[in-house]
C-alpha cells in the first residue's frame, strides 16, 4: 500500500464523513467498558477519527468478515487521554 493510496482513501473517507455517520460496535460490552475505563467519550472518539493522517496507517483494506459491511482500514494513533499532557 502506498502513501498516495492511503491519502486517497482518507480524502474520500473524510468527504463521506461529512454526509454519513460511522457505524460503531457499541453493542459489545467489552468495547464500551474499555472506552469508559479510558474516559473516551463518543464525541472524543469521533474527534480522534477525524484527525487520522496517512502516517497513522497500519493495514488495510481488509475484508470485514464480522459485519460483512465492506472493508476495514486500520490506523494506530497515540492519543493523550483526558487530563494527560501531550
Amino acid at each position: 500500500m502506498t502513501k498516495e493510496n492511503v491519502e486517497a482513501f482518507l480524502n474520500q473517507f473524510h468527504q463521506k464523513l461529512k454526509v454519513f455517520s460511522i457505524i460503531f460496535r457499541d453493542d459489545r460490552g467489552k468495547n464500551a467498558q474499555t472506552l469508559a475505563d479510558l474516559e473516551i467519550t463518543p464525541k472524543y472518539r469521533e474527534t480522534v477519527i477525524k484527525e487520522i493522517k496517512a502516517e497513522d496507517y497500519s493495514q488495510g483494506p481488509i475484508v470485514d468478515t464480522l459485519n460483512s459491511l465492506g472493508e476495514m482500514w486500520e490506523y494506530k494513533i497515540k492519543y493523550p487521554l483526558k487530563g494527560e499532557k501531550q
